[in-house]
């Protein structure tokens, strides 16, 4: 979904994102968005449309939620259309009937050399960034200020 003050007054190129955008949002998803981001990103409906940063932080909320929600355990219930060796293991796995665990999935969110970009990850949880080394490669000393703060 779009959302921007930019984005209200001059419609983005792209059709994908002309179709996703807030203001065309029913008032039920209207309403659901905004209490999403007043409650998990902390944040007002303003901020992020003024703030490149709020919106940086409503998305690290909304993935950091989405990797919390999935299940502890994977359990394989139903047969699919698998070759031999996938079928044997899929066999193995019924018979046991034991759920996989594994380890959850970590986020890398890519940001910008900013204390504020930094602050807004952190404020949800977003530990892992992803700096480009393009921009810092001719700045020594920059990298290691980033993550002392």
């Amino acid at each position: 979904m779009t959302i921007s003050q930019e984005s209200e007054h001059k419609p983005p190129k792209h059709k994908y994102n002309r179709d996703r955008q807030f203001t065309k949002l029913r008032p039920e998803d209207r309403t659901n968005t905004e209490h999403f981001i007043a409650s998990e990103a902390e944040l007002t409906l303003a901020e992020v449309k003024r703030r490149s940063e709020a919106r940086a932080q409503t998305m690290a909320a909304y993935y950091q939620g989405l990797i919390a929600a999935l299940p502890d355990n994977i359990r394989f219930l139903q047969p699919r259309s698998l070759n031999a060796s996938e079928r044997e293991v899929w066999e193995w796995l019924i018979a046991a009937r034991q759920p996989i665990k594994w380890s959850r999935p970590k986020l890398y969110f890519s940001t910008q050399n900013d204390k504020q970009w930094k602050r807004a990850l952190a404020a949800v949880g977003a530990r892992h960034h992803l700096l480009s080394y393009w921009h810092l490669k001719e700045r020594p000393g920059v990298l290691a200020s980033y993550v002392n703060g």
